[in-house]
């Protein structure tokens, strides 16, 4: 082979670099960046000196390799380029946090450390609960902290049992086998963001603000979800924005958010 896997992952490094420099969050050949890219990608892979010395040129230069060997030499490369442009977009495309509030309810092999206001050994709850389910519904029925947010944490890591960890705020998740984390909706989420799935916004004037947002949600049946903005993040007045679906939450000290009461999560 004339190319080596080093020179491979050296200009695929350096593709991918270029997107994400860019801001692309997905992959394509139509992106700009990509299009302008990829010619000179394909046309140094093409061209690369292989590690005898000799050079593929795209103009009818003479090698020393025979017409067998040039001919695998290029299938070699092109299947390169093919692979490494799937790789890359398969890699790209694979979605790095939860979209949605229900892919947030249950993370395996995830730690959200941070914000914990009580923890204590967790046990199966017969006859239909196990440990890691009982952790999860004391999270759902705390409503006095309020809940946001808890870990499991796995027997045999904080000692011989289990042990359960309730948030009042939403970290952010972390991969980790020791864990199974999630995140509970509830009618009242300080510090906390709901970004998508907006129908409609407002300014809010007058006193009790707050108050106001979470009213006007629960006097539209379309509205499911709500987030108000404090003034001065979106502009002088503080802001209301009704969702007509639960989009994820994360913790954010710009707003406070909360799902209707006839929501049932």
């Amino acid at each position: 082979m004339t190319y080596t896997y080093w020179q491979i992952s050296k200009l695929q490094a350096q593709l991918t670099t270029k997107a994400r420099d860019a801001g692309h969050k997905s992959l394509s050949l139509e992106h700009p960046v990509i299009a302008q890219a990829w010619p000179g990608f394909l046309a140094r892979l093409l061209t690369q000196p292989n590690t005898n010395g000799n050079v593929r040129a795209s103009c009818g230069s003479v090698d020393n390799a025979s017409n067998r060997d040039r001919e695998a030499d290029m299938i070699a490369r092109l299947f390169v380029v093919v692979f490494t442009a799937v790789s890359i977009a398969s890699w790209w495309s694979t979605p790095t946090s939860a979209q949605t509030a229900q892919d947030q309810v249950r993370n395996a092999n995830t730690d959200r450390p941070g914000f914990d206001y009580a923890n204590f050994d967790i046990f199966p709850a017969p006859p239909f609960l196990s440990a890691e389910a009982n952790c999860m519904e004391r999270c759902r029925r705390d409503l006095s902290a309020p809940c946001l947010a808890w870990t499991f944490v796995k027997p045999g890591i904080q000692g011989p049992n289990a042990r359960c960890w309730l948030k009042n705020r939403i970290p952010a998740a972390r991969a980790n086998n020791c864990c199974v984390s999630g995140v509970d909706p509830k009618p009242n989420e300080p510090d906390t963001n709901r970004p998508g799935s907006d129908y409609l916004s407002f300014d809010l004037v007058g006193n009790d603000q707050l108050v106001q947002c979470v009213g006007q949600c629960s006097s539209r049946p379309k509205c499911v979800a709500w987030t108000f903005v404090r003034a001065g993040v979106q502009g002088p007045r503080a802001r209301c924005w009704l969702k007509n679906a639960l989009p994820a939450a994360q913790f954010s000290g710009c707003c406070i958010s909360g799902i209707s009461q006839r929501v049932n999560p």
